[in-house]
């Protein structure tokens, strides 16, 4: 009699971390970029970690460029020979070290993957499967609704960017192409067509990745 109304709150943020726990690989990626110069091959430099929520560890050197000109020439990973440590003053984060195979010297920029296991990626199909039969817990429940609060959150740091095995995959499906070798064009070469198109694609694909998680 009171005319209340039943929502179901399905946020991901308050069941996914323990869902991470339980399957790591569907942890959220962030990539950050980080300007290098090289010496004979040689580099060193700290990555600090973003300030989000979970453990946070390294994941991956996503891609290497080498700045030729005024553009921008990518070194495959496999010629990048390297090692990191860990250290947490003056705030968390990783040394990384090493040398490249070609002995090239000049301005690098590494794109450096850390995963956190306090966000799930959205777009992995574990996820999916998990978010689906938590839904069907429900399907006898007379629901008046549900939703997510602010769907796009998960990181508070805007100098990264959000990504993940499953959003990976989900970016080359819906673009036709693979994120990697195109990171580049994310934070650098502002105003070429091709940083518009591959800056529209990323934020269209986070877009279509929260929009087919809350579809479900």
């Amino acid at each position: 009699g009171y005319g209340l109304k039943i929502l179901l709150d399905t946020d991901p943020c308050w069941w996914g971390p323990e869902f991470v726990e339980a399957h790591p690989a569907t942890a959220l990626w962030v990539i950050r970029s980080v300007e290098v110069s090289a010496f004979d091959g040689h580099f060193e430099f700290p990555l600090y970690f973003p300030k989000m929520q979970g453990q946070i560890v390294f994941e991956e050197i996503s891609a290497v460029f080498c700045a030729r000109g005024n553009e921008y020439e990518q070194i495959p990973v496999s010629q990048v020979n390297y090692e990191w440590i860990n250290f947490q003053k003056p705030r968390d984060g990783i040394l990384i070290k090493g040398e490249l195979a070609d002995g090239c010297s000049g301005k690098l920029v590494f794109y450096v993957a850390v995963k956190t296991f306090g966000v799930v990626d959205e777009a992995h199909p574990l996820y999916l499967k998990a978010q689906e039969e938590l839904l069907d817990l429900y399907a006898d429940v007379p629901l008046d609704g549900f939703g997510w609060d602010e769907p796009g959150k998960g990181i508070g740091d805007l100098s990264c960017f959000k990504a993940g095995a499953g959003f990976l995959a989900s970016f080359k499906k819906f673009n036709g192409y693979e994120l990697r070798p195109n990171l580049i064009y994310l934070d650098h070469l502002d105003g070429t067509p091709k940083a518009v198109k591959v800056r529209y694609d990323y934020y269209r694909a986070l877009s279509e990745m929260n929009f087919i998680a809350q579809e479900r």
